[in-house]
């Protein structure tokens, strides 16, 4: 089960590789943008969401999120991400655990997210970060 904090590590260690510096980096209980990172003059925001909740004593800690709460948390980090378009010259992602429903729920609208320039990152159970 990835909670936030570890999908927003994995896609910051992911962006490291692509030689990004990484200006921000928020934890779950953080307001603001997770993921702030910048590579050649471009700034890159990045909304991360995770499984389950990261809070001990939360009803879902330790239990993976139901599809409408995935869907719920889909639609809010979208909406972030685009946000950050408004910032001139700026680039936006999401991040999100590459389990059947995330990847239903981005393929239902990736052609479109494409079309705006969000990115997508998918973070699986071994840490691994693929790019949609």
């Amino acid at each position: 089960m990835l909670f936030e904090d570890t999908v927003i590590d994995a896609v910051l260690e992911h962006l490291k590789e692509k030689g990004y510096k990484i200006l921000l980096r928020s934890t779950a209980s953080q307001q603001g943008y997770d993921l702030v990172a910048e590579k050649e003059g471009k700034k890159l925001y990045i909304e991360a969401k995770g499984q389950t909740s990261s809070k001990p004593g939360t009803k879902r800690y330790g239990k993976e999120f139901n599809s409408n709460q995935k869907f719920d948390h889909v639609s809010k980090a979208i909406l972030k991400a685009m946000q950050a378009l408004e910032h001139p010259g700026a680039e936006s992602g999401i991040a999100l655990p590459n389990d059947p429903c995330h990847v239903r729920l981005v393929d239902s609208v990736l052609p479109s997210l494409k079309k705006i320039g969000l990115r997508v990152y998918l973070v699986d159970e071994s840490l691994n970060v693929s790019e949609r």
